[in-house]
């Protein structure tokens, strides 16, 4: 079996409320292609703003250039916070339980409190995997997440397997 070192960046807040409080609105300096008249802009992307003198396309003044398409690669979580706040708490089946397209995540701890991560099976055959990460205060490995096959587990199983073995829904 192959040990895997995965990133700690996919869900570092505690609750919804704190995700959105960090997020804020980011504000970008923009320029226009056309004309060159440079303005601030909040909340939105330079390249979603229209001048205001000629009506040309902006994009941001630290990119100096003629501008080009934006594409941006998103990923599930960023989709989320494109789609919003309800959106986002329909991923949360209830506090402490996270909905991804093929896994249920059950956190033991915020990933915040490990240095490195690697994932490990508890069990193949029932589709149950650990996230295991090193502890920043203790340096010894400890499970941070549990994570259960969508095809093989329901919410209430998951929730007696938790009680079951010792485990905790936060």
């Amino acid at each position: 079996m192959t040990e895997k070192i995965i990133d700690t960046g996919e869900w570092p807040y505690a609750s919804i409320d704190e995700l959105l409080d960090a997020m804020g609105e980011q504000t970008y300096r923009c320029s226009c292609i056309k004309c060159g008249y440079t303005m601030t802009v909040t909340g939105k992307h330079c390249t979603d703003v229209k001048c205001p003198k000629c009506g040309g396309d902006m994009r941001r003044a630290s990119r100096p250039g003629p501008g080009q398409p934006v594409v941006r690669p998103v990923s599930g979580l960023q989709r989320a916070f494109q789609l919003g706040r309800e959106h986002l708490e329909k991923r949360l089946l209830e506090p402490g339980i996270e909905v991804g397209p093929n896994w249920y995540r059950v956190r033991q701890a915020p990933p915040g409190n490990y240095s490195r991560f690697r994932m490990g099976w508890i069990s193949r055959s029932k589709g149950i995997r650990a996230v295991y990460g090193r502890s920043k205060k203790t340096g010894k490995a400890e499970v941070q997440s549990l994570m259960f096959d969508k095809k093989k587990w329901t919410v209430s199983q998951i929730r007696k397997w938790i009680k079951d073995h010792g485990f905790k829904i936060t």
